[in-house]
């Protein structure tokens, strides 16, 4: 199995899917915005405000070019602006099978904890979704597979997934 790399926006399902898929597959999971609070020992709330969000950006890039792109056989949940910083999507596909789980700006909504999310601190975090969603979706949609998730358990996207590698993998 190659790397399987799910993308998509904070909330969309990445950390849930991707545990559920890395059991049903028997790979190593690796949740890169956990991943980060473990090596800066802070979270990432923290990291946002003593150091800015560019400063966790490189971060993330370091992730890719230090432990993704020499993983096998794994499936990785990427924070939500990790795609989209400089060439990081080009280096996610030439690590894996890059994955964007997209929903909608209701689900989104439905599911963001604000207090532990610091882009969307705002009292008006649907308009911050919907101006980040607008600014990301042409980077998350440069995956190899796009996975419609709006009303699918963790269970039925892990199929949808599957079903879609499998039927890449016989067209080559």
């Amino acid at each position: 199995m190659n790397n399987i790399i799910l993308v998509g926006m904070p909330c969309s399902g990445k950390t849930t899917v991707g545990k559920v898929l890395a059991e049903r597959k028997k790979a190593e999971y690796i949740d890169t915005d956990q991943y980060i609070i473990a090596s800066a020992s802070k979270s990432i709330e923290k990291i946002f405000s003593e150091h800015g969000e560019e400063y966790f950006r490189q971060m993330e890039r370091s992730v890719i070019l230090d432990i993704i792109a020499k993983l096998e056989n794994s499936v990785v949940s990427t924070g939500g602006g990790m795609p989209v910083k400089s060439n990081n999507m080009e280096l996610l596909k030439k690590s894996g099978t890059v994955i964007y789980l997209k929903t909608t700006i209701k689900n989104l909504s439905d599911r963001l904890d604000r207090k532990n999310r610091p882009l969307f601190k705002d009292p008006d975090a649907i308009s911050t979704l919907e101006s980040l969603l607008n600014s990301r979706s042409s980077i998350y949609e440069k995956a190899d597979i796009i996975i419609e998730c709006n009303d699918d358990t963790p269970h039925e996207i892990c199929e949808k997934i599957i079903m879609s590698i499998n039927s890449i993998n016989t067209h080559f």
